[in-house]
């Protein structure tokens, strides 16, 4: 893996607590709980509750700075040294990240937002990542697809099919 330099990392799904925000806004939305799971680390796919019910919620907190200010950090979300830059494809401006990564004392650093569904490996090669961490395989991939980049998958409940066919650490203290 090339470590040269500091890491660049997602924001969702890595430092922030999506699963657990959603989850939360669909209960107090009235969603039914077996449209639910218990708790976020039951999510083992890529949607933790049912398309109807997450269309709903997420056309609630999509465009909801507040929403996306309230989530919480993972526990094990600890980021010693410094940070290239966070690629994020949240609905939501990059101040709005900004200000939450700042609020929760992650180092500073710019954040890219590219928006859901898009790909983020234009916005590693422009802020030059030797080294990108996301929960999610398919961006770890595109990271490693670059001439100078490793990309590597936070262990998540949900990406545990991840599991021996790209880079895995089940930390971020791991990457020191």
């Amino acid at each position: 893996m090339d470590t040269d330099g500091p890491p660049t990392l997602d924001i969702d799904g890595v430092l922030a607590n999506f699963v657990a925000g959603v989850l939360d806004t669909a209960r107090r939305m009235g969603v039914p709980g077996e449209k639910l799971l218990p708790h976020w680390t039951h999510w083992d796919s890529w949607s933790p509750i049912d398309d109807t019910a997450f269309e709903m919620v997420w056309t609630s907190i999509e465009n909801d700075p507040s929403w996306w200010l309230g989530l919480e950090p993972y526990e094990d979300a600890y980021v010693e040294g410094p940070v290239n830059a966070y690629v994020t494809s949240r609905p939501i401006g990059s101040p709005v990240s900004k200000h939450w990564l700042q609020k929760h004392g992650f180092p500073p650093a710019p954040v890219h937002t590219v928006g859901p569904g898009n790909s983020k490996k234009e916005a590693l090669r422009a802020c030059g990542a030797s080294l990108f961490v996301d929960d999610r395989p398919k961006n770890a991939r595109a990271a490693g697809e670059l001439p100078d980049a490793d990309g590597v998958v936070l262990a998540r409940p949900w990406n545990r099919g991840a599991r021996g066919e790209l880079p895995y650490v089940e930390t971020l203290s791991e990457l020191s």
